[in-house]
């Protein structure tokens, strides 16, 4: 996650991939109040 995030703008698409595959994390998980996200499987 943090690895494709701090690669070259040229990247756009694996960005991408990796911001849609963490927001359904988030989407199923549970956010919790300091900002991190309990993922229910």
């Amino acid at each position: 996650r943090t690895y494709a995030m701090a690669q070259e703008p040229g990247n756009a698409n694996d960005w991408i991939r990796v911001w849609a595959l963490d927001t359904r994390r988030v989407l199923k998980g549970k956010i919790t109040q300091n900002g991190s996200v309990h993922v229910g499987l």
